[in-house]
């Protein structure tokens, strides 16, 4: 009977616990059990995620463990605070990985995040670190995580740490906002390579050097930060920001594309011999991790073929032309080679000795009225205006034409348009198709 009991409580406590039940979740002041037990700092610690006790966390509230390359539905607090990640949707779950002696998680740019909800904490000035390798940029403010108040933008009532609006091709760009710090700035110093782990620190006080950032211990940026907000925590994302500029409810989006193993938040501004120790344990702790191919660098190929085929029985030979930032190529009916640039231009290519190799370009379409053509569908054989491509730009569909059949367009008919309400001028049609009627 006492076993049974016993028993009975333990389910029950895991119920409360997946259900969210505020008190079975009661904030205590004293980390977990299970929790790293090296960690030199604690005071003031409200939320500690660390993937490598993540199954010694699940196994006090007898939760299944994770094993490595699964996604993991539940990221618990070590902290007391009962600050627990809880993902419902399967697809928009994280990989856990593990090699012989780190975790970490993997986030892959599209719709992963680890949200938390009701932390009810208001932080006059706070410390965060985290240990993590971001993987790409593709814009629009990545982000590594963010908090807020309920129903308001991260970055009006919280913190968001991010990559940045622009994309890159190195990580360039660390980007901090909140209540007092308003308005995008990079805090990294200098580029780093996409794929390394660092440990970041950021210090936010108040006054002109009011935010901090330190990557790996060495200080980065700084920047002011105004008056005595509070940064409101009552919702919280790891892997993703909450925001929506266009006045609606704020939303989840700007999903972070890397790996995280850890993150710490204190509600307050640590000294600086307290940042450098939990620094430095976080250092010690993560030395190593990832190493292997999937998080090294990439290296420049020194005398490499112009194309690389990803599998063998292909040829590859060099036209002998040059031409800018080409984005499309189509054969014609009559075999000749159409090929579309980024700034709009179409150019006509043909073979005139016979190799097989088109030697001669001559210009198709060179008014700059189209924006990022990315794709083209040809006019079929005996279109009733004359030869022409249909392209897909910046908010139209474009119909270039050679009315005079002279081997060149002179016009252009704008087949369809539209707008998306934003000051954002960013490609929005990738590709068209024609029916058999040769309508597109």
């Amino acid at each position: 009977m006492t076993a049974c009991r016993r028993n009975a409580k333990a389910t029950l406590a895991l119920l409360a616990f997946l259900i969210g039940d505020a008190c079975a979740l009661e904030k205590t002041t004293a980390a977990e059990s299970w929790a790293d037990a090296q960690l030199p700092v604690r005071d003031g610690l409200v939320a500690w995620f660390d993937a490598g006790r993540q199954n010694a966390a699940r196994e006090s509230v007898q939760l299944a463990p994770v094993a490595p390359n699964i996604t993991i539905n539940f990221l618990l607090d070590g902290s007391g605070r009962g600050h627990h990640l809880h993902q419902p949707v399967s697809s928009a779950r994280p990989v856990f990985r593990q090699s012989a002696s780190h975790a970490w998680l993997s986030f892959d740019g599209q719709d992963d995040f680890l949200p938390g909800a009701n932390w009810d904490e208001s932080l006059t000035n706070a410390t965060v670190f985290i240990v993590a390798a971001p993987r790409s940029n593709s814009g629009f403010f990545r982000a590594l995580f963010s908090f807020n108040r309920r129903g308001r933008n991260d970055y009006q009532s919280g913190l968001n740490f991010d990559l940045g609006g622009r994309n890159s091709a190195n990580f360039n760009t660390l980007n901090v906002e909140g209540p007092g710090f308003g308005g995008e700035r990079n805090l990294l110093a200098s580029p780093l390579p996409f794929g390394t782990w660092h440990v970041f620190a950021l210090a936010i006080g108040s006054g002109t050097n009011g935010l901090k950032l330190f990557v790996d211990g060495h200080p980065h940026g700084i920047r002011e930060r105004t008056g005595r907000s509070i940064l409101r925590a009552d919702q919280f994302r790891l892997g993703a920001r909450e925001y929506d500029n266009s006045g609606s409810f704020p939303a989840t989006t700007s999903f972070f594309d890397g790996e995280i193993a850890e993150i710490l938040v204190f509600n307050h501004e640590l000294k600086n011999t307290d940042r450098i120790s939990v620094g430095n344990y976080l250092a010690s702790k993560h030395a190593g991790i990832g190493d292997g191919p999937r998080t090294a660098p990439l290296v420049a190929v020194t005398n490499g073929p112009p194309v690389q085929w990803l599998v063998p029985g292909f040829e590859v030979r060099e036209l002998p032309v040059s031409l800018r930032i080409v984005n499309f190529l189509r054969y014609r009916p009559d075999g000749q080679l159409c090929a579309g640039g980024y700034d709009g231009s179409v150019w006509l290519l043909r073979d005139t000795d016979g190799d097989g190799l088109e030697d001669r370009v001559t210009p198709f379409w060179t008014n700059r009225t189209i924006r990022a053509p990315i794709g083209a569908a040809i006019t079929p054989p005996g279109y009733p205006r004359g030869d022409g491509l249909f392209l897909p730009n910046i908010h139209k569909l474009s119909l270039v034409i050679d009315t005079n059949r002279d081997g060149r367009a002179d016009e252009e008919i704008v087949c369809a348009s539209w707008s998306d309400n934003s000051d954002q001028s960013n490609v929005d049609a990738l590709g068209c198709a024609l029916d058999r009627d040769g309508n597109a």
